[in-house]
């Protein structure tokens, strides 16, 4: 239809170029609000997506701790629709627990609460029990984080829980294999102990090969007490329990290492600088495990080293903290930086083949597996400037 200005009227154009530009005006504010829900339709949608994809579970709270806003895998992992629920209820419901079969988790020490009460991130792994659903438990690494304006109130808790559940089980399967492994080496490193003891005994044995025999018994007896006690902590779960641990003297320790090492630096002329301290307080664990630790930094620091180079060993005892601390330095090849920060991680373990001693960094790997049993700190550094130096502290008394 086509709209044309009435005759005779001096206003007339006027009034139909008003009209048109409403008209147009119009259309184009309808195009904008049809283009802004669009826009609306396509925002929900991304956020709703953005929301399935984090975590397996994800739960927003406000600052009341009733339940804003849950995708889809965590009202399904839960068991329940509890969008608007308060936390509470859904605490009598579900369960954290340390283990499938163990003590529930204290409330101020799970990651909700840590975030809610203590307003920062929390994380934590445990055993989700439903008292209404056994089934639908499960391993869970749990975590949140406080939600704070650009004013910083305090807004609410954004919960994420990721199912471990596989990860567990390979976990458990690794364990029970490493244990087998163990259980069979320490089995041969047995009879290889009765038959060189056997030897040792017979009495028209020539001193160099009794001394040289002596130290094999030695290295057999050391790698078997190494198996008996990594059965022992894959038994506990990586945790020293009051059967394995026993009160340690490492002055003992320490002279089997030096015996165990001796060799292998007078092939190269290396000189062992000791320096322990009188009087150094009690350490508890498992005397094999740390003997390990030593054994295995002492025979690196050794390889590592120049010929006729020198390595140093300290243990000391710092009393303001409780902790013993035992320094092993080298003045010769460094470790490089990339592997620095990768040196204990059993992921990258084969990535450091080869190496410039040919090893492949496992004993690091077990070492670190010791030192957090024993819940000890393990440091490195290495430059060309000041060599290489490891550094360990252990818990006291």
């Amino acid at each position: 239809m086509t709209f044309e200005p009435p005759k005779n009227d001096p206003h007339a154009e006027t009034l139909l170029m008003i009209r048109q530009e409403i008209e147009r005006q119009t259309q184009a504010y309808i195009e904008l609000l049809l283009e802004s829900r669009q826009a609306v339709e396509n925002h929900a949608s991304f956020l709703s997506t953005i929301l399935e994809c984090i975590g397996d579970n994800l739960i927003v709270y406000d600052a009341e701790g009733k339940v804003m806003l849950a995708n889809k895998a965590a009202i399904q992992f839960a068991g329940l629709d509890f969008i608007g629920s308060d936390r509470n209820k859904i605490r009598e419901r579900v369960t954290f627990l340390t283990d499938k079969n163990g003590t529930e988790i204290p409330r101020e020490d799970e990651p909700y609460t840590v975030a809610m009460e203590e307003r920062r991130v929390s994380e934590r792994e445990g055993y989700l029990h439903d008292a209404k659903n056994p089934d639908n438990g499960g391993w869970i690494r749990a975590q949140a984080s406080p939600v704070v304006d650009k004013h910083n109130n305090f807004l609410g808790v954004v919960a994420t829980a990721s199912d471990i559940s596989e990860r567990k089980h390979l976990q458990k399967q690794r364990d029970g294999l490493a244990s087998l492994i163990a259980h069979d080496v320490k089995n041969h490193l047995i009879s290889e102990e009765y038959i060189i003891g056997d030897l040792l005994e017979k009495p028209s044995l020539p001193p160099e090969i009794r001394s040289d025999l002596q130290t094999v018994y030695n290295s057999a007896k050391h790698h078997r007490e190494l198996a008996n006690a990594m059965l022992q902590i894959h038994h506990t779960d990586f945790m020293l329990d009051a059967h394995s641990s026993v009160s340690i003297d490492l002055n003992s320790v320490l002279q089997m290492v030096l015996e165990l090492n001796a060799l292998e630096a007078q092939s190269k002329s290396v000189i062992i600088k000791t320096d322990v301290e009188d009087d150094l307080p009690s350490i508890k664990g498992v005397a094999a495990g740390l003997r390990h630790v030593l054994h295995n930094l002492l025979h690196n620091a050794i390889k590592a080293s120049d010929n006729g180079g020198t390595v140093t060993f300290k243990i000391e005892s710092l009393p303001s903290v409780c902790k013993v601390k035992i320094t092993i330095h080298n003045g010769g090849k460094i470790i490089a930086a990339a592997d620095l920060e990768r040196l204990f991680d059993q992921h990258t373990v084969a990535s450091r083949i080869p190496r410039y001693d040919g090893s492949t960094g496992f004993g690091l790997y077990l070492s670190k597996i010791m030192l957090d049993a024993h819940k000890a700190t393990v440091q490195c550094t290495s430059s060309l400037a000041n060599g290489t130096t490891f550094i360990i502290e252990l818990p006291a008394g």
